[in-house]
């Protein structure tokens, strides 16, 4: 049976403290036009021998329109918390500027610094800032998904002159996200900083660039934004980069990692490294060599997390095996780069009293699904 979670929907009415963007609120300019997103190559196996059986229907509808991109613009308009719009004292929404854990936390009234919440002190900016941080600021992954490519929506949309605008950012940003923007030409001296605790950030004229994504049914321009990257970060393929790598996340013990684990990650490793597989942990790794690895990758086996992101920037020629399902992310993205794939679930060997989930992976399951994936790229 699917998981009730895959069914519910995160937009609720909203709330009175969350104002819906709408063309009465603030103006919307579209840069690039709607879409058919297409569906994903279907599962390298039949799904019922190694993942729930609903995930293959599932996986396969992975599909459908998006709608155009574009930014929104707010006159007056106010950032708090990790990166929360507002106007008029309410915290605002768009199915295209909030991720779905967004709209469901603003929904809840879960998010406790939404700019709606007293107590902050207000600073005012002169002049048009950029807001395309989310709250999931603090998880490599979403940068990847939610916060990066919005650069490009904005270009897109706006034209060169947007390279020049102020970006707003919370003062506790990572430092591999402050090492993204600059990668990829966002100089220090263009980012407004904000304290997220004690402050709201309110711009003369507020711009919010849409996400690529609908619910992670990216956009097929997206591709534009993902290649642009690996062409800047990476142009040439290093000779010696493995074509088929194990990604783990042994010895990781940050957010959500330290609350799922692999009893017996060892022997999988080892069963890899047999195989020719190398091993890598990515968030050893800097953001440029992380690009390039996963672009010359042919065949990537790893546990579900922010690492497995970086397949957006792998070609259609690689084919993944993902461990643990988790949510559909890697199906959004196996769909927008036209990768095969496949689930490969762990048995629950226990659940600590801190909720900390230990999972097995079946070597011989595991085997078939690597043959699989080593037909589908050689």
């Amino acid at each position: 049976m699917m998981p009730d979670a895959l069914l519910q929907s995160h937009d609720r009415p909203a709330p009175p403290h969350v104002l819906e963007l709408t063309a009465g609120v603030a103006v919307r300019r579209v840069g690039v036009p709607a879409a058919e997103a297409a569906p994903p190559p279907p599962l390298l196996l039949p799904a019922a021998d190694f993942c729930p059986a609903w995930l293959e229907h599932v996986h396969g509808e992975a599909h459908g329109p998006v709608g155009d991109l574009g930014c929104w613009m707010l006159p007056g308009g106010t950032l708090g918390g990790g990166g929360i719009a507002g106007a008029d004292g309410r915290s605002v929404i768009a199915r295209d500027i909030a991720p779905p854990y967004v709209r469901g936390a603003l929904a809840a009234d879960t998010i406790d610094d939404a700019p709606h919440r007293p107590g902050r002190e207000v600073r005012r900016v002169r002049g048009a800032v950029v807001g395309m941080v989310t709250p999931g600021y603090d998880t490599f992954g979403h940068w990847l998904l939610d916060i990066l490519p919005r650069l490009w929506t904005l270009r897109e949309t706006l034209g060169p002159d947007s390279e020049a605008m102020p970006i707003a950012v919370p003062a506790d940003l990572p430092a591999y996200g402050r090492a993204m923007l600059a990668a990829l030409g966002v100089s220090l001296e263009r980012l407004i900083v904000y304290d997220p605790a004690r402050e709201i950030l309110e711009a003369e004229m507020l711009i919010l660039p849409s996400l690529v994504h609908d619910d992670y049914r990216f956009h097929p321009g997206a591709n534009r934004f993902y290649d642009g990257v690996v062409a800047r970060l990476c142009p040439v393929r290093a000779p010696q980069a493995p074509r088929r790598i194990f990604v783990s996340r042994a010895g990781w013990s940050g957010g959500a990692a330290a609350m799922r684990r692999i009893v017996n990650g060892a022997e999988i490793a080892d069963l890899l490294d047999a195989l020719g597989f190398v091993t890598v942990h990515p968030e050893r790794l800097a953001w440029r060599d992380q690009v390039a690895l996963f672009a010359g990758a042919g065949v990537v086996v790893g546990e579900h997390g922010s690492a497995m992101k970086n397949l957006l920037f792998a070609p259609s020629s690689t084919a993944v095996i993902n461990l643990h399902f988790l949510n559909m992310t890697q199906t959004g993205i196996a769909a927008l780069r036209g990768q095969s794939m496949m689930y490969l679930d762990g048995a629950v060997d226990d659940v600590s009293p801190d909720g900390v989930l230990a999972y097995r992976i079946d070597p011989g399951k595991l085997l078939a699904c690597v043959d699989a994936a080593m037909m589908a790229s050689p």
